[in-house]
């Protein structure tokens, strides 16, 4: 029987001259963050109309005759036809129970109109008119920027340095230095439009009523998630 010991030395040498595998390059993932506020812009005023009677073209004469008066004052307040939209009318009929039957008491109608203002200065001077007006209810106005895209590519550029600092920071801690950037992919979108809640009345001894709105700063927030490679 042959005994296999000659092919020993053939395999060392094969396995000797087989080329390993090349070590992973090195590399570091981070994240980084930043928040960017600026001043709003502009705002958008919803407002409402409701107007009741049992005669279903007096209540559209009411409804009609607020809607009016909102525009005049829109008017007064140097704000553009374009910028005033009616974006709902709808009419209900109103019924009452009378000894198990149903009985008309007339009709609902309601109007809904959406105002772009962008002189903010004279945002409580519109809701306390529009209310004078015949408006029902003014719903929190939402606080905008012009092109909030490019506020938020403003936003991301500072979270990608954040993230390179972050790589930095552990690079230098091990002893490396941070190379090119491998990938890099972001997170979160811009902020949707800042409502009411984040403005604040001052106090009505200082200034008229119709000029107590005082606007916030609208807060723009990005994360990035990066890899950069280690030399």
């Amino acid at each position: 029987m042959r005994k296999p010991l000659l092919l020993l030395p053939f395999i060392l040498l094969f396995a000797a001259c087989t080329p390993g595998t090349p070590p992973e390059a090195r590399g570091v993932k981070v994240s980084g963050e930043a928040e960017l506020q600026v001043a709003p812009e502009l705002a958008i005023v919803m407002l409402s109309i409701q107007a009741r009677d049992p005669d279903l073209g007096k209540a559209q004469e009411h409804a009609g005759a607020v809607i009016t008066r909102v525009l005049e004052l829109a008017d007064s307040l140097d704000i553009p036809r374009a910028r005033v939209q009616s974006t709902q009318i709808t009419v209900h009929p109103e019924f009452d129970w009378n000894e198990g039957r149903q009985q008309l008491r007339g009709y609902l109608v309601q109007r809904e109109l959406r105002i772009e203002l962008e002189d903010l200065e004279r945002l409580g001077e519109l809701m306390e008119r529009a209310l004078r007006a015949g408006v029902n209810s003014v719903s929190p106005p939402e606080l905008r920027v012009k092109d909030p895209r490019e506020v938020h590519r403003q936003v991301l550029a500072l979270a990608a340095e954040d993230a390179k600092r972050n790589a930095e920071a552990l690079a230098e801690a091990l002893g490396a230095r941070v190379g090119a950037v491998r990938y890099i992919t972001s997170g979160r979108e811009p902020a949707p439009p800042m409502p009411m809640q984040a403005m604040s009345f001052r106090d009505a001894r200082e200034s008229a009523v119709e000029q107590s709105y005082e606007t916030g700063r609208i807060v723009m927030r990005a994360e990035v998630q990066a890899e950069f490679e280690l030399r």
